[in-house]
């Protein structure tokens, strides 16, 4: 029983061995962006909604291609705050924070000034001052945009964005809304 048990042993610890990397191995790239934005809502099925806000946007992406002689693709977690100011009495000021996963594919390799493509898929946190609660939804956004380089390590960056948000009612019609945003930052 013990010599077939040291020679299982013997064959699990090689086997595993063969297939294990090597000890000498690259830290994928992590790349952090903050930004700041206008947004305008284009449509909303909301009552009382305004149309004009304002936000700030952080996220932490890694490089998940574009190691070798390929354009960089980056996979991100960002984390999002807008602010819609009431612009009249009949409108009531909106908060929204949001959080979810981009997926960005930097357009050209070793330039100074490229675009970029982005695709985010977000749940959002809503509020409208003066209604008790919050409600969750979902959001999908686009963006296209332009990064600007300094140095290898730093970049500016400008983009617009087209946003598509549920928030669901509970046996009811889901409220919607369509939005545009035009954002600023710096990548580091």
């Amino acid at each position: 029983m013990k010599q077939k048990l040291f020679i299982l042993s013997l064959f699990v610890l090689l086997y595993s061995k063969s297939f294990s990397q090597s000890a000498d191995f690259d830290v994928v790239p992590k790349q952090y962006s903050f930004e700041l934005g206008a947004a305008y809502m284009a449509s909303s099925t909301f009552t009382n909604a305004p149309k004009l806000g304002y936000g700030v946007m952080f996220d932490v992406g890694w490089k998940v291609q574009g190691f070798i002689r390929k354009s960089p693709v980056y996979l991100t977690v960002p984390i999002g705050y807008m602010y819609y100011p009431a612009s009249s009495a009949s409108e009531k000021t909106m908060n929204r924070m949001n959080f979810g996963w981009t997926v960005r594919h930097d357009l050209g390799r070793d330039k100074k000034v490229f675009p970029f493509l982005g695709y985010s898929l977000l749940l959002n946190s809503l509020s409208f001052d003066g209604v008790e609660g919050r409600v969750m939804g979902h959001q999908t956004k686009f963006d296209f945009g332009y990064n600007f380089g300094l140095s290898e390590k730093m970049s500016y960056l400008t983009k617009i964005e087209y946003t598509y948000m549920t928030f669901p009612h509970l046996g009811g019609k889901a409220d919607r809304a369509h939005q545009f945003e035009l954002k600023a930052g710096v990548r580091f």
